[in-house]
């Protein structure tokens, strides 16, 4: 199956590289998931596997109308933002960062292993961008936002035990 691609560019000045959704397979009856596992008729997430994405934008209410429209996303409100329900990936909404790139955050069972292993690797460990009571880490997890050896951002996830 051919998959076709598509730049877009939103109000706020976001650069985004589109699939087409209808092409998700590149094989008859084979889906692909970002990179996790298909078992039958659930879906297994491993470490590495992307795991939410961060959208940072000047305004949270224009974005809110630009997604929402765009793509049906629906959102809730959370203390510092909100969150974006999809159909796939859970996503998050934060305000007062113009001009920012989405942030990917990877899966990870252990974070502190994981920041651990991207020192030794060369790599850094930002500021911890979540919150660290109890509540946020029961409902969201712990995420931070880490550099790789050759200055790209990336962030890391624990989810929720």
């Amino acid at each position: 199956m051919t998959a076709r691609f598509r730049w877009l560019k939103d109000p706020l000045c976001q650069t985004y590289w589109l699939k087409d959704p209808l092409c998700q397979t590149d094989r008859v009856g084979v889906t692909f998931v970002q990179s996790l596992c298909v078992e039958g008729s659930s879906v297994v997430a491993m470490d590495g596997s992307l795991s939410f994405f961060e959208i940072g934008v000047a305004d949270t209410g224009k974005a809110r109308t630009f997604y929402g429209q765009l793509f049906g996303w629906t959102f809730v409100d959370e203390k510092a933002g909100s969150t974006i329900e999809t159909p796939n990936i859970p996503g998050g909404l934060h305000g007062d960062d113009p001009g920012a790139s989405p942030y990917l955050f990877f899966r990870v069972s252990d974070l502190s292993a994981a920041l651990e292993r991207v020192r030794a690797l060369g790599g850094s460990v930002g500021d911890s961008v979540s919150s660290e009571d109890d509540e946020t880490v029961a409902r969201m997890g712990r995420f931070v936002i880490c550099t790789d050896d050759q200055g790209s951002s990336f962030g890391l996830h624990q989810p929720p035990a």
